[in-house]
């Protein structure tokens, strides 16, 4: 792998968890959307994308590996579903 190619992976920036408030609103500035229900319609039409695809654009914690995991392209936020955990993580 090149250098360059190291350097534009896209990272971690939150999780469903800490990007949305009690309320739903959206409160991570990276996120595009503005509340929870932005986001559904968003995951609802969602690009799946193979373990592959995502990898090569995305760097995943290693704390996930194990998991059953679907790769999301949302809105052009990647987004991984961990659905052991029921939880997303939002990768720019």
């Amino acid at each position: 792998m090149k250098h360059n190619e190291i350097i534009s992976k896209k990272q971690l920036v939150g999780t469903c968890i800490d990007s949305f408030d009690e309320t739903g609103d959206c409160i991570n500035l990276h996120l595009p959307w503005s509340n929870t229900s932005d986001f559904a319609v968003a995951e609802e039409n969602a690009n799946h994308l193979d373990k592959n695809q995502f990898l090569s654009v995305v760097t995943i914690p290693k704390k996930l590996s194990n998991h059953k995991l679907e790769y999301l392209n949302c809105d052009g936020i990647f987004t991984l579903y961990d659905a052991e955990t029921d939880i997303h993580y939002f990768f720019i």
